[in-house]
């Protein structure tokens, strides 16, 4: 700043400008200085962040209605080939009605899964999915099975044919949540499942009388019910 710019601000220009001077000046000495200065702050201590408690899973795999707390609630993480193809022996096993058998235009066969939810505080949404353990690429020529033409099917086309024809209901605590579902429209939200509460998952099978059963003839279908909690 000239000298008779100093003058001038001593004579007329009220002190609030002047000591806005001097403080870009004094930031301009500071900057010129370089000296610096740090503060660390750990977020959380040694803790850090996390999610109290834990989303488990339990179900009770005797084809049971009974949701008391019996002793009889288990989880089954998932292990082994999965999740789309598991293998034999994977996850908890559930009896079925009638040795699993389904005749067409008959009594569907029905299964009732208990599922709760013991986290503490995680509510959490439940997905139902039906996957296939079948092996549907067996060449073996099917003993009973026949394509439209006459021509004889594998048991593995059988095998899907008969996957195919099978139509699924499904009830949360008996109350229907869907109807006549072929297993490609599934998996399928069963709704809220909060913390600490159980629903009654009940998923009926049936064969209808108006598919091609003549290539279904002889197929099987294993099942499995692969339920997924998500918060």
């Amino acid at each position: 700043m000239s000298r008779i710019a100093i003058l001038r601000a001593a004579r007329g220009v009220p002190r609030q400008v002047v000591a806005g001077a001097a403080v870009l000046v004094v930031a301009a000495l500071v900057t010129a200085a370089a000296f610096t200065d740090r503060s660390w702050l750990n977020l959380g201590g040694g803790t850090g962040f996390g999610t109290p408690g834990a989303l488990h899973l339990e179900v009770k795999s005797q084809n049971t209605r009974d949701l008391s707390d019996d002793g009889t609630w288990v989880r089954i993480p998932e292990e082994g080939a999965g999740p789309v193809n598991p293998a034999p022996g994977v996850g908890g096993t559930v009896p079925i009605p009638h040795g699993g058998t389904l005749r067409p235009g008959g009594e569907s066969a029905t299964v009732d899964i208990p599922v709760r939810n013991t986290s503490a505080d995680l509510d959490a949404t439940l997905e139902l999915r039906v996957l296939s353990r079948t092996d549907l690429e067996d060449p073996t020529p099917s003993a009973f099975a026949a394509h439209a033409d006459g021509k004889r099917a594998t048991v593995g086309e059988a095998n899907a044919a008969y996957l195919d024809e099978l139509l699924f209901d499904v009830l949360v605590d008996d109350v229907l949540v869907a109807d006549d579902l072929p297993v490609e429209e599934l998996p399928i939200s069963l709704g809220a499942l909060p913390a600490g509460a159980a629903r009654l998952v009940t998923l009926e099978v049936r064969l209808p009388a108006d598919g091609d059963l003549r290539l279904a003839n002889g197929g099987t279908a294993s099942l499995t019910a692969h339920l997924v909690a998500t918060t």
